[in-house]
């Protein structure tokens, strides 16, 4: 395909709204940013200050779940400049805000990005984060056996979507895919959210038996907060 990708134009259209432009030789960007116009650097995506608010947070805070999945601060940039779609990031205000909500989701983006790179250990450490609290998610609508086997069989959905295995892949059912989360929410609500709705609509279609009033697993149910 030689026609400029969606991808290439968003980050055409993101260096626009920093202020640079391109030259008509090299191909390459004049003005603050200086940088090819395929690189796919976050700096393109949400300029530099908020760029390099990414950078800090990396070394600071995210440097020991960087060390065990072996990704670099570059992973994420290049991470966040492939989810993002610039025409959400308009205005410089957006963009550090964008940023600071994914500074503090940092160590799930290392995550979803080891995950994507096939790293066993990611997907073990997703499972056993993650696993345990969708399932007592589920538990508001269904019982305690149902909601595990269904907490279990949406993050089997999740990595044969990630890793382009699904044979129903082309059926898109709801499941999504870890390249396409941004940080902007903690990884748990990213993916809460679609299974609760795939659960809903299993329940619906008589499929699968919902709890009656969402309380028949017996005992207090304590409160599940899946966002900040």
């Amino acid at each position: 395909m030689h026609q400029t990708s969606s991808r290439d134009k968003t980050l055409i259209r993101g260096r626009a709204a920093l202020g640079t432009k391109t030259d008509s030789a090299g191909g390459r960007t004049v003005g603050p940013t200086s940088m090819p116009v395929d690189d796919p650097d976050a700096s393109a995506v949400f300029g530099l200050e908020a760029a390099d608010l990414l950078r800090r947070t990396f070394f600071c805070e995210a440097a020991d779940a960087a060390a065990r999945y072996g990704l670099t601060v570059d992973d994420v940039l290049d991470h966040c400049a492939e989810a993002f779609d610039l025409e959400l990031l308009d205005t410089a205000v957006l963009r550090m805000a964008a940023a600071e909500r994914i500074a503090g989701n940092l160590e799930d983006v290392l995550l979803a990005i080891a995950c994507i790179r096939r790293d066993p250990r990611a997907w073990q450490d997703l499972d056993e984060d993650l696993g345990p609290m969708l399932a007592r998610m589920c538990e508001l609508r269904v019982d305690e056996i149902e909601s595990m086997l269904q907490a279990s069989r949406f993050l089997c959905a999740v990595r044969h979507r990630t890793l382009e295995v699904d044979p129903d892949a082309e059926n898109d059912d709801g499941t999504p895919r870890l390249q396409d989360f941004t940080g902007l929410q903690p990884l748990r609500s990213y993916l809460g959210g679609p299974l609760f709705s795939l659960l809903q609509d299993l329940i619906r279609d008589g499929l699968v038996e919902g709890a009656r009033g969402g309380t028949e697993t017996g005992g207090e149910r304590r409160p599940l907060r899946l966002a900040d």
